[in-house]
């Protein structure tokens, strides 16, 4: 505590104390019983600093010299005193810090201040917060009842007369609780009329805040000493928060969090804490902060979740988001078995009622999280000038409804993908809605475009029906067409539409397939649609890219069993009504693909994909080889084509089937 320096002053000795016992009684209106108190207390703790630490003496010196203080602290009214004649200052104004004040009291001589100084000398924390209490309730605060007296007042009478008794050193104001306890002074006429009440009043304020200030300083320089006593810390901040005036409690709390000493307001578990950091200080963070500290999970749960959904709190949503992941994390730790710190005003919640809550606030993350992707898109589009300021605020700050946010947001402004999610998320199965937006999702890649071949128009008009871009044009035209912008409309044939599209489906077969609602990535439709673009873009360019339909679905995360099942399904509606063999053919060759791309994949990787997939070949290998067996029939029935191609297949389905039967062994 070097600010305050080392505590000094004339050493007890038998003549003073006498001298002092004799001047509190014979000239006890110049030397109060106040005067008495404080020069025991200074004696007996400069006795206490010069004895050995651990000695018992040196502990009953402490004791002697704490009680002395605090009764003596019960006698100082005279507030210039205490404050150290700050004249004009008021804590009030914020102008002046708890340190500043602290440490120019000192300065000033200010009893309180070296009284404090000399007993945290001796690690005496619980008497300087005593000390410091009693003396604020001399200048407004709570009293502080003083126990355990050394000092017998009536030792004093001498030649007093018991009418003076108490009449001289007493404050020049009567005495006035408010329903806290507080005491309020009132100055006598003599006074007001020399200093005016107000400043009076202030000069009162400035002194009880010294008190205050005087307590902060020395527990902030003990939590911030690199020799931290925790023993020391807890002592002064359990005495201190055990006080019963709440205008110094929140003080204290406030200190706690100005000076940067928010874990340990936060460990401190007391109603009162709880009750500040709700109603005083409002920091929904702190709230949070010490409900989980204190396992108060169902709590900080409720909180979070509370403040993350009501409509009554102005936030973003990033925020809202924030609180409902802080609620499910709280409700996920909380454990009934092991949980011995409860919610203080209702029961337990049971294993079943948590885990309904968990699942209520997850589908209000994922909602939550779809709608800020919704809101991410618009603002970063064209999209944001077509909605209106209001919509555009309530999609920005508050949560809407799942449906809301389907028909007034994502499905008006042709968001298909969100579209997609939000059906995936409430578990929406709607085969016709879900196959027009993925025809969708295909022709915004695609259209508008230009085209050279009359069969490609008609594919991509047959793609466009249903879709919810049928303005769009397919123009049949061997020469460029300009757009309004001055841009050359695109060219089917060039094949700049592949990787756009490929990038687009992946990204969506992530997102999307093997979450428990597949049904919004259907396969066999994209597969068809897929293999029909690669078909046609093939038949008219003059370069044509490597097959990568297939690649493409696999980097989207479709299992094998999956591709093979799509295929096969596409070849099986195909063929009452596909008697062309090349049509055949194409959808056999697609299907070999798969195969072979199934046993590659099951012998490339080393690690545990690798054997994921090897096992799964395993399991459908007497499958496999049952269809295989079919495959080859059917092309052994084709008539009317290049025998070459057809045995080249049959070839091909042969080595698959040599294959799966040396994995299977």
């Amino acid at each position: 505590f070097d600010s305050f320096g080392n505590a000094s002053g004339v050493s007890s000795s038998v003549e003073s104390s006498n001298l002092s016992s004799l001047l509190s009684q014979q000239c006890y209106l110049y030397f109060s019983i106040g005067s008495r108190l404080t020069h025991l207390g200074f004696s007996n703790a400069y006795a206490a600093l010069s004895q050995q630490l651990g000695t018992k003496i040196k502990h009953d010196l402490t004791q002697s010299a704490s009680s002395y203080l605090r009764q003596a602290a019960s006698h100082w009214f005279n507030p210039l005193l205490i404050s150290g004649q700050m004249d004009g200052i008021s804590r009030g104004n914020g102008s002046t810090s708890y340190d500043e004040i602290a440490i120019r009291a000192h300065e000033s001589g200010s009893p309180l201040a070296r009284a404090a100084l000399v007993l945290m000398q001796l690690n005496d924390v619980v008497g300087v917060v005593d000390l410091c209490l009693i003396c604020a309730s001399n200048f407004g605060g709570v009293i502080v009842e003083n126990g355990n007296e050394l000092y017998n007042t009536e030792r004093v009478s001498g030649t007093m007369m018991s009418w003076e008794k108490g009449l001289y050193h007493r404050p020049s104001a009567s005495r006035a609780s408010d329903e806290t306890g507080s005491q309020h002074f009132s100055p006598s006429t003599s006074t007001a009329i020399i200093l005016g009440h107000s400043d009076v009043d202030t000069q009162k304020i400035d002194a009880r805040c010294t008190c205050h200030a005087i307590l902060f300083y020395f527990l902030n320089r003990l939590l911030k000493s690199t020799q931290e006593d925790d023993e020391l810390v807890q002592r002064m901040i359990f005495a201190a928060t055990a006080s019963t005036d709440k205008s110094f409690l929140k003080e204290l709390y406030g200190y706690l969090v100005s000076s940067g000493h928010v874990d340990t307001l936060l460990r401190i578990n007391t109603p009162s804490v709880e009750s500040w950091l709700e109603n005083v200080n409002k920091d929904p963070d702190l709230v949070w902060r010490y409900f989980v500290l204190h396992g108060m999970y169902t709590l900080a749960g409720e909180f979070m979740w509370k403040r993350g959904s009501t409509s009554e709190e102005n936030l973003r949503l990033e925020e809202r988001i924030e609180c409902l992941t802080r609620a499910y994390n709280s409700y996920q730790t909380f454990n009934p078995l092991e949980h011995s710190i409860v919610d203080r005003n209702a029961m337990v919640p049971s294993r079943d009622e948590i885990k309904r809550i968990i699942n209520q606030i997850t589908e209000q993350i994922d909602v939550a999280k779809l709608q800020s992707r919704v809101l991410s898109a618009i603002m970063s589009s064209r999209n944001a000038s077509q909605l209106d300021k209001e919509k555009l605020q309530i999609l920005s700050s508050s949560l809407v409804h799942v449906s809301v946010l389907y028909n007034d947001y994502a499905a008006p402004l042709a968001l298909y993908d969100l579209c997609l999610a939000i059906m995936q998320t409430c578990r929406y199965d709607d085969a016709a809605t879900i196959i027009t937006l993925w025809k969708s999702i295909l022709c915004e890649e695609l259209l508008p475009c230009r085209t050279e071949s009359r069969e490609v128009q008609n594919f991509l008009n047959s793609l466009q029906k249903g879709s919810m871009l049928e303005e769009e044009r397919v123009i049949l035209s061997d020469s460029n067409v300009t757009l309004e912008d001055g841009n050359s409309l695109m060219l089917f044939e060039t094949g700049e539409w592949i990787p756009s599209i490929k990038h687009r489906i992946i990204s969506l077969g992530k997102e999307l397939h093997g979450k428990g609602a597949d049904f919004v990535f259907p396969i066999e439709f994209i597969v068809e649609q897929l293999e029909g673009l690669y078909c046609v873009h093939k038949a008219v360019s003059n370069k044509p890219a490597a097959p990568w339909t297939l690649q493409t679905l696999i980097e989207a995360g479709t299992s094998f069993p999956s591709l093979l099942e799509a295929y096969n399904s596409i070849v099986v509606a195909q063929e009452p009504d596909a008697p062309n063999p090349i049509t055949k053919i194409t959808q056999l060759s697609c299907i070999s693909k798969v195969l072979k791309q199934w046993l590659s994949s099951a012998t490339a990787y080393g690690d545990k994909k690798g054997d994921s997939i090897s096992m799964q070949l395993k399991r459908y290998t007497p499958i496999l080889l049952q269809q295989i067996d079919a495959f080859k029939s059917s092309l052994e029935s084709i008539v009317g084509w290049n025998s070459q191609d057809v045995s080249n297949l049959y070839e091909v389905f042969s080595e698959i089937e040599e294959a799966l039967q040396r994995n299977d062994n």
